[in-house]
């Protein structure tokens, strides 16, 4: 859960300051899994990112950002 907040955050701050101020007003939420919250969080950063891929399809500085918290989450998950 927390790899998939750190994910959320990077695309408030990257492209949302709206974003970011609810995830810090709703975070007691997020947490405890409130399915109305979780489901709007879900699709304000799904949103985000298709946003950010499809403007920067070179991949320059917001969707390397993007990709670079992509590389942290599968180093978390990897497992030996």
């Amino acid at each position: 859960m927390l790899k998939n907040i750190g994910e959320m955050v990077t695309h408030a701050i990257i492209a949302d300051r709206q974003f970011c101020i609810f995830l810090d007003n709703y975070i007691d939420s997020i947490l405890a899994l409130d399915e109305d919250i979780l489901i709007n969080e879900i699709k304000w950063s799904c949103t985000i990112k298709r946003n950010v891929v499809k403007a920067d399809e070179k991949e320059s500085f917001k969707r390397k950002i993007l990709n670079f918290w992509h590389a942290i989450e599968k180093t978390m998950n990897y497992k030996k």
